[in-house]
Formats: structure tokens, sequence, C-alpha cells
């Protein structure tokens, strides 16, 4: 997959080079999707493959991998999401999961303002 197709996947990072977003958890969201398709795209890289894949096995192991599984966001992506959340949160793995699914659907799916 290319960078434009990943970037496709994503609701706040569009390619830019510099964060446009002023609000804090939409820049945030910004710097967590710039990083998955940086991560996606260098998968085969060592370090960003294993770090994409404790992710998403993390997220699988909290009984995540069906969670809104017929939105259009990638599991990897989620779960990089979930990952950055529960560290913004200080939260273990197991107590964030209902908080999450809360973020998820309320402030991140919710439609980007740029859309």
């Amino acid at each position: 997959m290319s960078k434009e197709d990943l970037i496709k996947f994503c609701r706040y990072f569009k390619g830019e080079a510099e964060n446009p977003w002023k609000d804090c958890i939409e820049a945030l969201l910004w710097e967590w999707e710039k990083k998955w398709v940086e991560f996606t795209l260098k998968v085969y890289k060592g370090q960003q493959k294993m770090f994409l894949n404790e992710m998403l096995n993390e997220y699988i192991a909290v009984g995540l991998r069906t969670f809104n599984d017929t939105d259009d966001t990638p599991a990897t992506l989620k779960a990089l999401l979930f990952n950055r959340y529960l560290h913004l949160n200080k939260l273990p793995m197991k107590e964030g999961v209902e908080s999450f699914k809360d973020f998820y659907d309320k402030t991140y799916y919710k439609k980007s303002p740029r859309e």
C-alpha cells in the first residue's frame, strides 16, 4: 500500500508535514495517525513491524478484535489508537477497554471537522 492509500483511512492526518490542528485532542489524533502511516509503510523494517504487531496483539488480547469491525478503520490503526489512549490516560489494558470504546465512538470516529 502507498502512503496515499493509507492516508485515505485517516480522519485527521492528510499527509501534511506540519500539524494543522490547534485543538489538543485533534492534534494528538493527527500525530497518532501520522505515526500509524509511518509504521505501516515501514512494516518490513524491523522495529516498526514489532511495534505494530505488539499493539495489535494487545488489542486482540483484551477482546477488541471485532470492535467496530465494519467501520473503515484498519485494526492496526485502532490498535495504535488504543495503545496511545491507554498511555495518555495511564490506564492498564483491561481497565481501559470500555473507556477506549467510548473515546473511539464519540471522539475519534465522529465526523472529522475536515471532511
